[in-house]
């Protein structure tokens, strides 16, 4: 998933992603989004994580690249995952259920004049439309 980090309505969704398809959901409530994801069916043996991906730099990182981590030049992609580890190798489903309420969709080569970041009590943000 792609994560709002920059308030500039330019910027908001770097281009170099419009590649990737040409529609967009954006989730209105990340918070309420992983509510649900936590209320899901883990399979067993199973653990949730998610966190935002950190990007090193080719050539000069080192260490390990797990599912949180990415190349430098991938970082336009401003990357969240959620992942069930240690993982069994195959593909899983987490049924969230019905999203609409929390979601919106649209052209995702006009995203960036659709959207903005709204700053709410207690640090945390909202996008609307």
């Amino acid at each position: 998933m792609y994560v709002l980090r920059r308030r500039n309505p330019q910027t908001l969704v770097n281009p170099e992603n419009f590649r990737f398809g040409d529609t967009y959901v954006l989730l209105k409530d990340g918070d309420e989004f992983l509510g649900r994801v936590r209320q899901s069916v883990i399979p067993g043996g199973q653990q949730l994580c998610w966190q935002l991906v950190k990007y090193g730099e080719w050539g000069t990182y080192s260490g390990p690249m797990g599912i949180f981590s990415k190349f430098g030049h991938f970082q336009y992609q401003s990357a969240f995952r959620i992942a069930l580890v240690p993982g069994t190798g195959k593909q899983e489903f987490l049924n969230v259920g019905d999203l609409s309420d929390i979601t919106m969709t649209g052209k995702l080569s006009e995203i960036n004049q659709h959207i903005k970041v709204e700053q709410l009590a207690g640090g945390s943000r909202r996008a609307t439309s």
